[in-house]
């Protein structure tokens, strides 16, 4: 076996095309050391994202404009994942778990 041809995509919608608008970009989050997870809001409403200067960041998802930079704590946000019976966030810091109300995003109970 060869190697494995690159992968060759369709061109994209030009950016002056009206039905077809730009791809929205997310900006504002601090990624330049670690792998960080994201996802989509329950509700496929935002992108949510952990940051390297302990945020979460929200994004609009079609407009991608930032609507919540959620204040977890002083490290990396490695990892997060919406609970899946609750409506709540999960974020991964350290060694500390914390679950976020979504009504709020207030932190509920200890962590570890």
């Amino acid at each position: 076996m060869g190697p494995i041809p690159p992968l060759s995509l369709p061109p994209g919608p030009s950016p002056t095309d009206p039905t077809h608008p730009p791809t929205p970009r997310y900006t504002g989050h601090k990624n330049q050391e670690y792998k960080l997870d994201c996802c989509l809001s329950e509700r496929d409403t935002h992108v949510v994202s952990c940051s390297e200067d302990g945020k979460v960041i929200f994004w609009d998802l079609v407009e991608g404009a930032l609507v919540l930079a959620l204040p977890v704590g002083s490290g990396v946000v490695q990892s997060l994942a919406y609970h899946p019976t609750e409506p709540c966030l999960l974020t991964a810091m350290g060694s500390s778990v914390q679950c976020w109300r979504e009504e709020t995003y207030e932190a509920e109970g200890g962590t570890g």
